[in-house]
């Protein structure tokens, strides 16, 4: 029987009040991933995962879930949550994590996948994230990091990074990211999953 790679895609951001503001980019990306995915995804319902109540849309082989918990204490919610995806799944080398997140580094409305041990560049999330899951106890698993660029605000008239995340997005930033994010996404899922299964394929396993 042919494997198949399934994948755990857990979002960073802030929860209320600050679900809509621009440190949020990768909850509304993963909002518009369902219907991009097509009729087999179901809705985001509450549900309860590593021990918390979140936004969740569980497919047989998508599980996209937003962290509920605030940016810089990510890591308290995505290692419980993976470790309990995982604990069930019957082949924990199939399973995949990726984290999508904001990215002031990139231009706003472009997206980058970056690998998962890359630089954290300053991005606290991400940062608290590797603090708290360690990769080395899952080699056999693809994990990776989608970052959606937000770009990096002008500080010349006395704002501040902080504040800019922080702000509410417009109605124009969250149709971008929902519209740029889940197409760059799933092709690069896609990519990831070729490239598992020729590993397989070089390891004597049955893709």
């Amino acid at each position: 029987m042919a494997r198949e790679l399934r994948f755990l895609i857990i979002s960073l951001g802030n929860p209320a009040p600050y679900y809509n503001a621009v440190h949020s980019a990768g909850h509304h990306v993963l909002n518009s991933l369902p219907s991009a995915i097509g009729r087999h995804q179901p809705k985001f319902s509450r549900q309860e995962i590593g021990g918390k109540q979140c936004l969740a849309s569980m497919g047989q082989k998508y599980m996209l879930v937003q962290s509920p918990a605030f940016m810089n204490d990510s890591g308290s919610f995505v290692s419980p949550a993976w470790k309990e995806i995982v604990g069930q799944a019957s082949d924990p080398s199939s399973l995949g994590l990726v984290l999508v997140h904001d990215d002031l580094e990139v231009r706003l409305g472009q997206t980058k996948w970056r690998e998962w041990a890359g630089s954290a560049k300053g991005h606290n999330g991400v940062r608290h994230v590797h603090g708290r899951l360690e990769r080395t106890l899952y080699r056999s698993s693809p994990w990776g990091r989608y970052s959606v660029g937000i770009g990096r605000p002008e500080l010349s008239k006395g704002g501040s990074v902080r504040s800019y995340v922080l702000q509410t997005m417009g109605q124009h930033m969250r149709d971008l990211f929902g519209k740029v994010g889940p197409p760059g996404l799933l092709s690069h899922l896609q990519t990831v999953e070729e490239k598992w299964l020729e590993e397989q394929s070089q390891d004597g396993r049955e893709p």
